[in-house]
């Protein structure tokens, strides 16, 4: 318990990063194989592997090239929010806005 007093801000963190995931897989905001297919589809399943691979920068570069292609994109949005969370939680509050 000592630990968590020591550190609030990772225990928010994780709660927030909790709470967004779950709300990801009940709203089914991930792709699945019957989606249609397209060029940011294919992007979006090369990013999901690079960050189950916890290949996180390429992951966030494939949602970057993504947003280049259709900057409205709110999953790529959101996607790259959670990636910026730890690394630059500023953009990620953002990206997480816009989402």
């Amino acid at each position: 318990m000592e630990r968590f007093k020591q550190a609030p801000g990772l225990v928010l963190l994780f709660l927030v990063l909790l709470v967004v995931t779950i709300v990801s897989l009940l709203s089914g905001g991930f792709i699945s194989p019957t989606d249609e297919l397209s060029p940011q589809n294919n992007l979006a399943v090369t990013a999901q592997a690079h960050r189950q691979e916890e290949a996180l920068e390429e992951s966030a570069g494939i949602w970057l090239e993504v947003l280049t292609q259709d900057p409205e994109d709110s999953y790529a949005h959101y996607q790259l929010g959670l990636l910026l969370v730890v690394s630059d939680p500023e953009k990620a509050v953002i990206h997480l806005d816009i989402a």
